[in-house]
């Protein structure tokens, strides 16, 4: 009996002291500070990201030539135009039977070799 109770006791002992280590290591604080320490690394390189960024914006306000905006008058009146001269529009001009008669054009194909 008294080597079941010795054992018991010895069995327990091996059991407490790797909780008696974590108690005294604290690998969870360890794990705390690496990722305060990731955050803030993490934190500083977005602020560099962000500042590139903003001076990758301003240089490309610099470079794209400056417009007043759009003409809608000219635009609609461009259209207007065509619409009333479709002729000039159309690179095949044909006449009522549907023969062509614009300047003719040659097209040379080039043979390709699979």
């Amino acid at each position: 009996m008294d080597v079941v109770i010795a054992i018991i006791l010895v069995c327990g002992f091996l059991n407490i002291i790797p909780w008696l280590l974590l108690l005294y290591t604290r690998p969870d604080d360890r794990i705390f500070e690496k990722l305060d320490e990731d955050g803030s690394a993490l934190a500083a390189i977005l602020q560099q990201f962000m500042g590139r960024l903003a001076e990758l914006e301003d240089l490309g306000n610099s470079l794209a030539p400056q417009s007043e905006g759009i003409d809608l008058g000219a635009i609609i009146a461009q259209i207007f135009a065509q619409k009333m001269n479709p002729t000039a529009n159309d690179p095949y001009i044909r006449d009522d039977n549907g023969q062509f008669y614009g300047e003719a054009q040659i097209i040379e194909a080039n043979p390709q070799n699979d």
